[in-house]
Formats: C-alpha cells, sequence, structure tokens
C-alpha cells in the first residue's frame, strides 16, 4: 500500500493538518530498524542505490493528471506473511513504551474523567433547555458577596494575596528549617517577589536616591558549587604540574598544548582523546587541570576547570572529577526524549560554574548518549548567551570506541549505533588526538 501521495503534490489531503501530514510521510530513509523516541519502530527504508525501489506514477490533483516519483518513503508497513495469508493489509510491530501500549489499550492507561453535570426536569426525565436559562442568572449571582459583585470567583473566594500570607509562608519554615535555609527563603521572597519599588525613602526607590541596590547575582561568590572548584591549593599544583611536564610523551604534549592553545584564543572547540587502556590519558588529563587551575599568566583568563565523567569510578580518578548527573543535573530520559536540556537554573550555582569555566573535561564520553551532549550544548548557549558549539567553551572528550557503546533499554543494535557520539551533529566539529 502506497501513503498519498500528500504533502506538496496534494495539499489538499485528508492527512494534511497545517500543512503537515499527519501520518508523518513521507518516512525518512535509514538502513536498519530502529526504535523511535516515542518506542514505534522506524522501518528500513533503503534508498535506490542501496537496493530500494521507484517509480513514477501519475496522481490526479484537482481533475489534472501529474507524474510524481514515489519510493519506499511512501510505503506502509506490512507484514508480507500475514498480508499474504489473509488477503489484507495487515501490520505487525512490537509494543515498547507506553505510548505505544496506549494506542491499542486506550482506556487501561487513561487518566482520571472530569465531571459532567446535567441539568434535566426531575418530573419528566427530559434534557430541559429553559432551565439552563433559568440557571444562568444563579451562577452570576455567586459572583456577589455583601452586595458587591466580584470580578472573578478566585476574588469571591477570598483567595487574594496579602501580607498575611508571606507570614504564613515563612511560618512553617521557622520551625523546620535551621537557618541557613531560612535566610535562603527570605533572600528568594526578596529578590524574586518584591520589585525595587518596595524599598524607598520618602516615597523614591533606593535607585532614585542613588543608593546600592542589592542583586541576584551577589550570591553566587559564596555558592558552595562555585567554591567547590575554587578550593585548591595553588602551590600543589603548581609543583604537580613542573613535577610532571617533564615526564610527557610527544603525542601527550601535542594534545596538551592543543588544548593550552584553545584556551588561550578563546574561541572554543572540541578535541576528543582517544584513549584505550594503559595509554596514559589520566595522567595526561590530571596535568591539564592542574595546570588550568593553578596559572596566573596572562594569557589563560580563568581558573575554573569542569571535571566529569560517565562512570562513578572513572570520576574518582579524576582530580576533583564528578559524574555527568552530578555535576550537569542531566535528564535522566536521553533515549525517549528530543530538545533535552540540563536541570540547571539561570540563578544556581552551577550555572555559575558554567559561566565562569574555561574548560570541561568529559572522560568516557563514548558510553553517554549523543542526546547528552546535545543537552549539553542547549544549556551552555543559553547560560553563557553564546550561539557558539558549547557555548565558546573548550570541550576535552577522552574515551574508546572500542569499548561499551550507550546502553538502551529493549533497543536494537541499529539504536545504540545511532546513539553513539559520532552520529551527533556536534561529530563534525570534533578535532581527534591519539
Amino acid at each position: 500500500m502506497i501513503h498519498g501521495p500528500c504533502g506538496a503534490v496534494d495539499m489538499k489531503s485528508p492527512c494534511m493538518k497545517n500543512k503537515k501530514c499527519t501520518k508523518r510521510f513521507p518516512r525518512k530513509m535509514i538502513s536498519e530498524t530502529q526504535t523511535a523516541e516515542d518506542g514505534y519502530p522506524l522501518d528500513r527504508r533503503r534508498k535506490p542505490e542501496q537496493g530500494g525501489h521507484r517509480t513514477v506514477i501519475n496522481l490526479r490533483v484537482n481533475n489534472k493528471y501529474h507524474e510524481v516519483e514515489i519510493g519506499n518513503r511512501w510505503v506502509v508497513p506490512y507484514s508480507p506473511i500475514l498480508s499474504k495469508m489473509f488477503q489484507e493489509h495487515i501490520n505487525v510491530e512490537y509494543c515498547s513504551s507506553v505510548k505505544s501500549i496506549k494506542y491499542i489499550c486506550k482506556y487501561i492507561n487513561k487518566g482520571s474523567d472530569m465531571d459532567i453535570v446535567e441539568i434535566y426536569n426531575a418530573a419528566t426525565g427530559v434534557n430541559d433547555e429553559i432551565a439552563w436559562c433559568k440557571i444562568g442568572p444563579y451562577i452570576k449571582n455567586l459572583k456577589i458577596v455583601e452586595e458587591q459583585v466580584c470580578e472573578t470567583y478566585r476574588e469571591q473566594l477570598g483567595l487574594l494575596e496579602d501580607d498575611q500570607h508571606w507570614d504564613s509562608t515563612l511560618q512553617e519554615p521557622s520551625v523546620t528549617r535551621f537557618s541557613p535555609q531560612l535566610r535562603d527563603s527570605f533572600d528568594c521572597f526578596y529578590l524574586d517577589i518584591c520589585s525595587h519599588n518596595c524599598l524607598s525613602i520618602c516615597g523614591k526607590t533606593l535607585l532614585q536616591l542613588l543608593l546600592p541596590f542589592p542583586t541576584s547575582q551577589e550570591h553566587h561568590t559564596l555558592d558552595r558549587d562555585l567554591l567547590r572548584e575554587a578550593n585548591y591549593y595553588i602551590n600543589i599544583l603548581q609543583y604537580m604540574v613542573e613535577a610532571n611536564k617533564p615526564r610527557l610523551t610527544e603525542d601527550h604534549r601535542t594534545a596538551y598544548e592543543a588544548v593550552i592553545n584553545l584556551i588561550a584564543e578563546g574561541n572554543g572547540g572540541i578535541l576528543f582523546l582517544d584513549a584505550p587502556g594503559g595509554t596514559g590519558m589520566n595522567f595526561l588529563i590530571n596535568l591539564i587541570l592542574a595546570e588550568i587551575r593553578c596559572s596566573s599568566s596572562s594569557r589563560l583568563v580563568g581558573w575554573i576547570s569542569l571535571a566529569v565523567a560517565s562512570s562513578g569510578i572513572t570520576s574518582t580518578i579524576l582530580d576533583g572529577g564528578r559524574t555527568t548527573h552530578s555535576a550537569l543535573q542531566l535528564p535522566l530520559n536521553l533515549a525517549q526524549t528530543e530538545n533535552l536540556i540540563c536541570n540547571i537554573s539561570n540563578r544556581s550555582g552551577k550555572a555559575a560554574v558554567l559561566r565562569t569555566c574555561k574548560l570541561i573535561v568529559w572522560d568516557e564520553c563514548t558510553i553517554s548518549n549523543k542526546k547528552a551532549f546535545e543537552a549539553l550544548d542547549r544549556t551552555m548557549g543559553d547560560t553563557r548567551n553564546d550561539n557558539r558549539i558549547m557555548g565558546g567553551v573548550v570541550i576535552l572528550l577522552s574515551g574508546d570506541f572500542c569499548q561499551t557503546l550507550p546502553a538502551i533499554p529493549k533497543a536494537t543494535p541499529a539504536n545504540e549505533l545511532n546513539a553513539c557520539l559520532k552520529a551527533s551533529e556536534f561529530w563534525q566539529y570534533v578535532q581527534r588526538k591519539t
């Protein structure tokens, strides 16, 4: 069975809505069957040069015939054996997500129903439209309180906020929270809720009186995430750099200088260190981290470098290392959702770290889903207000593609290859070092 064709060929096709095909035709050409983000399969559709087929048909549109070329992109999925056996169009798909199961058993996964109110004549049991007209004034009367008509039902119910609302909000934390948490709560009310007009002297704001006004960025200087990345002994790091830099091999020194030069240029970039076991890449990475953190030269502005790893054991090998989900707040549903971002607020300490850091080291990156890097790119661009790749920060990746690829539950080998870092759009910008 051939769908349509629709789209630009026939915009009046029944499947078209908002100038798009609701059945998602024409489909993409892929060499292997994959599982989509919503759990539905993406069937193999080969190009003509890969053994696929195409032909030209005469399609009638607006009482006129047009020659249209169709191929595997327009074929509706079917099961050849069952279709031949029962002489019907039959397709069999494996349900691997709640969304696809819900399509078949919709009411099993259905949410709570809404209440439906019906007005009818109790004597006759018939829906009486006159009763609807009579009930209208009574509904409007619900907004009348003490002979005054309220604008909304919210106002009639007494849900308007006042000063007592804030007192009640702080009353519970005063019993269940410690002093630092109480101060943080009060700061949130002061900075987020109250406008600068709340602070006034003689009817004038502090800004009008040329007095300093507190901003929401000052608390970052004492944030624990920011202090954690800066809490290093400079003398020890300098001694480590001086002692270990002469021990670098020729390949190590080439990668070392490439990272330092990218940071000095300030234009960002992505480097990948092909690091099989026993090549000394952990030694090189820790040396680069120490160099950036202790550097005071004018060509290296900034001394924060973030070290993360995809696994917990690997993060313990890096100096100041953390897991990617802990440091970057990566989402957990990477395989099922598109256009993800990291769960980092722009006013948080983690966002302050991302804004000030000059280098992000990501070890064992080969076992991470490519969507994790795409989520980091969106977050870095938003946090740093920079449209360059990764917000203009130098990203140092390390790993070995001969080891485990991203693990995706109930996925095919084609899904794992599609989730690999090499399948990402960023791989074309990566400089590889061995």
